[in-house]
């Protein structure tokens, strides 16, 4: 087993809220066929939104950029229902960190907490059965630095999205916002 399927895992976890529960082999098979993937990693923000449009069909995608810049599109579609898909770099404790994309781990967010001391989102991921709390703003910044995939995954045989994981299409500065139809 692959041990990159945390987008797909985050994904599958998205559709059993509201929607079809969809499983992890289901998307994995998918994103074979469209090659977005080899071995189960996603490292693209637009491929996750592509198969979030297929099999998430009581959520409607939207791809959020400039997440450093403009926070409040997180914030705002965290606050108005949605769940947000996001990658980040992941510490030995799954907490964001800053290992300029070597360490990429998507996480499911599902709530937002607004304290005296800033924004904390509520995230869940597949390393753990337990809701994470994190300050959003640890996050945002985990999520801009990404920058490459790392030796040992590009040595693996990887799909990287053209202009790499720092790119227009990638990792970098994007997320994944599911905005239940109402």
């Amino acid at each position: 087993m692959c041990l990159y399927r945390c987008g797909l895992v985050a994904l599958s976890m998205a559709s059993q809220e509201y929607t079809k529960p969809v499983s992890v082999t289901q998307l994995l098979a998918e994103a074979r066929v469209r090659g977005f993937t080899q071995h189960g990693e996603v490292y693209s923000v637009d491929f996750m939104g592509t198969l979030a449009a297929e099999y998430l069909p009581d959520h409607r995608p939207d791809v959020l950029v400039d997440l450093q810049t403009c926070p409040d599109t997180l914030t705002h579609a965290l606050a108005h229902g949605a769940m947000v898909l996001i990658p980040y770099d992941s510490d030995f404790n799954h907490a964001p960190c800053l290992k300029r994309g070597h360490k990429a781990h998507w996480a499911l967010l599902v709530g937002l907490i607004s304290s005296r001391q800033g924004y904390y989102v509520l995230a869940r991921h597949g390393k753990s059965r337990h809701l994470a709390c994190w300050p959003l703003r640890d996050l945002i910044e985990s999520n801009g630095n990404l920058e490459e995939e790392g030796t040992a995954r590009h040595a693996g045989g990887y799909v990287i999205p053209k202009g790499g994981v720092g790119g227009q299409r990638g990792l970098r500065g994007r997320a994944l916002a599911l905005h239940p139809y109402v």
